[in-house]
């Protein structure tokens, strides 16, 4: 995007990606090895014009090498990468559209802010009225231009990564890559950062790809989310897809905290599914839509805070089990309850609603209530 087209943006932001559209970035079957270790295996993966989009992965899953492959850093064993329809795969890093914000910031101590961000328009000979002029729109959009005759030293975390970022921007890429750019910040500043980092993307309009073991970063800054486990990419859905319907086992319990059933399946009927459990039969309404045979056992999961708990008295309903509070804790805006049921744990969430509820106490008998429509049935 030209910086002219930027300025413009910057005062009005464009609306999400549409579900179709131009793709800015396609992978297919990328392998990687280092020293006979498969980093990436068959990595496949599309990503939208103007998309926020997030590899999300424990450290050593191959999130940051996928990244230094777009950024032309690494060089794939086998597979194809094109960006803005353009394979680049023989194309060097500085030849490509993207530009990387890294983890470290990786800012010259002895520049200043200007000449900091300044110095890849230098390398590229652009004349210097363009330079002052693209430089001085970009500090004005990431809201440092009072800093820009600071150095590196006299600079905040935060500031340092607005730095890091428009240095980036200023050469207007189609793509730019964020390895794990707010990782080093403190907790508080790391929340407000969030917040400027998904609005400057909005403003811009250009395809944000951006890597981290964060699942609260990640759902908070994501149009979609790429889930990666050692070296394959385990599922692609936005957020709310990914933690309301993970597909395995492993994005059920990596995205946020859930309980997980051993069941064997019982009986398909009349829209749902009866399956027998450790806490007895449960139903699964609607029905899941995998082909699973009725002899076949399944995994199913549930998220805390869709688990139910109720008086000992109120248990008629369906998927309804007795259980004990082995632990209660108070976290300000919701309580947190571990329960055992038989050899069953199960944890329980529930928010802080109404000031002075005690909610239920350590070692009082209660009812635990998993409504059919939040049971989640996982792929092994």
């Amino acid at each position: 995007m030209p910086m002219t087209e930027m300025a413009v943006a910057a005062r009005a932001p464009v609306p999400a990606p549409s579900s179709e559209g131009a793709l800015s970035v396609e992978v297919t079957d990328l392998f990687r090895r280092f020293d006979g270790t498969l980093a990436l295996q068959g990595v496949s993966l599309a990503i939208r014009d103007g998309e926020f989009f997030s590899l999300l992965g424990p450290s050593g899953c191959g999130k940051t090498t996928l990244l230094r492959i777009l950024a032309g850093l690494e060089r794939p064993d086998t597979g194809v990468v094109r960006i803005a329809g353009r394979d680049v795969r023989d194309l060097p890093a500085h030849r490509r559209p993207v530009n990387t914000v890294f983890q470290s910031y990786a800012l010259f101590p002895h520049l200043t802010v200007r000449h900091n961000v300044a110095f890849g328009l230098r390398m590229k000979r652009v004349p210097a009225a363009e330079i002052e002029a693209r430089v001085r729109r970009v500090l004005d959009l990431v809201r440092i231009a009072p800093l820009a005759d600071r150095k590196p030293a006299q600079l905040s975390g935060g500031q340092k990564q607005r730095v890091a970022v428009a240095r980036a921007l200023v050469n207007e890429p189609q793509v730019l890559l964020l390895d794990e750019p707010l990782s080093a910040l403190d907790l508080q500043l790391r929340r407000e950062l969030r917040v400027e980092l998904r609005t400057l993307q909005r403003r811009l309009g250009i395809t944000f790809v951006f890597v981290t073991h964060d699942q609260d970063e990640a759902l908070a800054l994501s149009d979609r989310i790429a889930v990666m486990c050692a070296g394959r990419i385990e599922q692609v859905a936005t957020a709310e897809g990914l933690y309301e319907r993970p597909r395995t086992r492993f994005v059920a319990e990596f995205l946020g905290s859930c309980n997980l059933l051993e069941t064997a399946v019982c009986q398909p009927r009349n829209g749902e599914w009866l399956v027998h459990s450790p806490l007895g039969e449960l139903r699964i309404r609607p029905a899941p839509t995998a082909a699973t045979p009725a002899s076949a056992g399944i995994a199913l999961a549930i998220r805390p805070e869709r688990v139910r708990l109720l008086a000992p008295a109120s248990g008629d309903a369906e998927n309804c089990v007795p259980a004990r509070v082995e632990q209660r804790m108070y976290s300000g805006a919701e309580t947190q309850y571990l329960l055992r049921a038989g050899d069953q744990m199960i944890k329980a969430c529930a928010l802080n609603a109404r000031a002075g509820d005690p909610g239920f106490r350590a070692g009082q008998e209660v009812i635990v209530h998993l409504p059919a429509d939040a049971l989640i049935v996982l792929e092994r």
